[in-house]
């Protein structure tokens, strides 16, 4: 089994609910939570120089997008190769990678949606661009991490999950206000040989004390659809015994 665990994580600027910058405690979670790959979507200047440079080398973790000043960033155990940024429009951005696990790959994609409806119709709309998840040359997998912003689903969402499937663990998806989490600010979709075979949001009290967001975390297999090629039984060689005058050897 070729699986992988993920983690989708809108950090909102690394502030506690004092509006404190901790990225201590943001490395604490990711810690815990024991995950291979982590999108971080809400990383600022003021964040970066506030601790969150030094954070994935205390988490054994390579960083990838820190330096692109995009508000995003990828969190990998293992190298992620051709890192790219989009623009979407009205300040949003989009980090798209390759990770490779075995001999597969799998596409990831991180963004943060505008609180603004026209806005983050408009960054939607791009997303799903013939650059980005519009991109029928993609042969791998997909995996889509995001801030979708807004508690209501709106027409650019239902576009998006015409497309792609939604992470369906856990069964309560609901990510923000962490006190009391309503909705599922923080989102998985997936596309392709791909499947989520668990998922959880951790709720315990220190944590959702500790975050204004709650992170998203899911455990994907690899499906290989391949259908191996059934060789036919060779039949066995008919042997005839001729007997008879000459029949022997010497």
């Amino acid at each position: 089994m070729i699986a992988f665990r993920t983690m989708t994580f809108s950090v909102q600027e690394c502030r506690d609910r004092n509006g404190k910058i901790d990225c201590d405690r943001i490395g604490d979670i990711i810690h815990q939570s024991d995950v291979d790959i982590v999108a971080l979507q809400g990383v600022n200047r003021e964040v970066l120089d506030r601790g969150m440079v030094e954070l994935p080398d205390r988490l054994g973790m390579a960083a990838y997008g820190l330096d692109q000043d995009t508000g995003l960033a990828f969190l990998s155990r293992s190298p992620l190769r051709a890192l790219q940024v989009f623009d979407l429009g009205w300040g949003g951005r989009c980090l798209k990678t390759d990770y490779s696990l075995h001999d597969r790959r799998v596409h990831l994609f991180n963004f943060g949606l505008s609180f603004h409806l026209f806005h983050r119709k408009s960054q939607l709309e791009a997303l799903q661009g013939e650059e980005l998840l519009g991109n029928l040359r993609l042969p791998c997998p997909i995996v889509v991490h995001g801030d979708f912003s807004l508690p209501l689903p709106d027409p650019g969402q239902l576009d998006l999950s015409a497309t792609f499937r939604r992470a369906r663990f856990p069964r309560y998806r609901a990510t923000y206000p962490a006190r009391l989490p309503l909705w599922g600010r923080s989102r998985i979709y997936l596309q392709g040989e791909i499947k989520e075979i668990a998922g959880h949001i951790p709720m315990e009290k220190m944590i959702r004390r500790r975050c204004g967001n709650l992170p998203l975390i899911l455990t994907l297999q690899l499906v290989d659809s391949r259908t191996p090629l059934k060789l036919e039984k060779p039949s066995k060689p008919q042997i005839r015994v001729i007997s008879g005058q000459g029949a022997g050897c010497g």
